[in-house]
């Protein structure tokens, strides 16, 4: 069984996380063909496992991992430059240690004949890369090799590669111990010394040792069977949407939540969604409010609504520099309609019922019922007027106790309604 590259060498670690640095957490999927030069559009800074390629964080002055302490993204519209798409990201430094860059965990790092990114410095940047790789035999240690990069100040975009560069080694021990006294020279040098030319290994590129922020784009990995060039855009985005409950009676209230992620299911912290509503009728869909996302694994955004009619709900979220824009499917809140009762005996015993509809049903009808042991019995209908009242009376020729309630068809939107049961005592 195969020891993964990224236990057998500890100083190179995952970001963690997504609000604060734009990071990677990992899935599955297909590798890009690498027979001849491709480039592949890639949205966001999670890559699949297959590819290799990974957004991590390391210590300037030694291969320590850090986990982007001090660290923020500020993704921007991207300066002109070739094959740079629409956006890429970027990041500020609060310490003067810290690198953030691309790592490629290579199945054979002697095969490896392009390693590079292209960053924009406008004020310039100090920076680092790493190489490491474990020569055969020698159970249970590896070689990490460090140089210094120095991008200078530019509006221009400048390709950093790591191919080439002349190291210093170190050796040091499975758990990240120093090992031996530090030796200097190119990769390939150190491969053929040790006689690890087929061996495993990581290269990592990164910025902001002084602080200098920078753009990174155009990240690039290429052996002698081509060349893949990733363009790095804006992460892609989705929402869920739920309800509950999604029958109601017009007047109560509906909870609506909205689910925003990444497409990988990264959560994106707090983010404002807005609510859109079609009610019954409608052409489109129209706001009707805002929800800010919690932060954390939930990242919920949650809103209660009271439709009067049938009404179709879904969340949007606008474009930011850093994600796309997206649109989460409709939920459908059916409405009964709602029926108020009075009753009362009046003169001659008669009963009298009024009330109210909501939404107001203007000529529809509207049926008085009595509820009995042997079911429910009609009694008579009425008009409802335009404004939403009603009123029928019946004459009572039974002494006891009537059990009222009044019914009004689906119409226009709503289901039906029926209002609560009277209670009027017959002597």
């Amino acid at each position: 069984m195969t020891t993964p590259l990224h236990t057998r060498f500890p100083h190179l670690r995952r970001l963690a996380g997504v609000s604060a640095l734009v990071l990677l957490a990992p899935f599955v999927g297909a590798a890009p063909a690498s027979a001849t030069d491709s480039t592949v559009v890639h949205h966001g800074l999670s890559f699949p496992d297959a590819w290799g390629l990974f957004n991590t964080a390391l210590s300037c002055s030694h291969p320590t991992p850090l986990l982007g302490g001090g660290i923020q993204s500020a993704w921007a519209p991207t300066p002109p430059g070739p094959g740079m798409g629409l956006e890429s990201p970027g990041y500020q430094f609060t310490h003067p240690h810290d690198a953030v860059g691309m790592a490629y965990s290579a199945p054979v790092i002697g095969d490896v004949t392009v390693a590079s990114i292209d960053v924009n410095t406008p004020t310039g940047a100090q920076g680092v890369a790493y190489a490491t790789f474990a020569a055969p035999g020698d159970n249970n240690h590896y070689w990490l090799g460090r140089a210094d990069l120095a991008a200078p100040v530019s509006d221009s975009w400048q390709t950093v590669s790591a191919i080439g560069l002349t190291f210093w080694w170190s050796r040091y021990t499975n758990d990240g111990q120093s090992a031996g006294a530090p030796e200097q020279s190119t990769l390939s040098a150190m491969l053929a010394s040790k006689g690890a030319q087929a061996s495993a290994g990581y290269y990592f590129i990164g910025f902001g040792c002084d602080t200098g922020g920078f753009y990174t784009d155009r990240w690039q990995i290429g052996t002698a069977e081509g060349t893949t060039t990733y363009d790095i855009e804006a992460w892609l985005t989705k929402i869920a949407v739920t309800g509950s409950p999604g029958t109601v009676t017009a007047g109560d209230g509906v909870a609506l939540t909205g689910r925003l992620s990444t497409v990988e299911n990264l959560p994106l912290g707090q983010r404002t969604l807005i609510l859109e509503a079609r009610p019954y009728g409608a052409p489109s869909f129209s706001p009707v409010g805002t929800a800010t996302t919690s932060d954390g694994q939930s990242a919920l955004a949650r809103l209660t609504v009271k439709p009067p009619t049938q009404t179709q709900y879904r969340w949007r979220y606008d474009s930011t520099l850093s994600t796309r824009g997206s649109v989460s499917p409709s939920f459908t809140v059916k409405v009964r309609t709602a029926v108020t009762a009075k009753a009362a005996l009046k003169k001659g015993s008669k009963i009298l019922v009024k009330g109210r509809v909501t939404p107001a049903k203007g000529g529809a009808p509207a049926t008085l019922w009595r509820a009995t042991k042997s079911g429910k019995k009609k009694l008579k209908s009425t008009t409802i007027n335009e404004n939403g009242s009603y009123q029928v009376k019946v004459a009572a020729k039974k002494k006891g106790v009537w059990k009222l309630f009044v019914t009004v068809p689906a119409r226009t939107g709503n289901l039906a309604g029926t209002s609560p049961t009277r209670k009027v005592r017959v002597r």
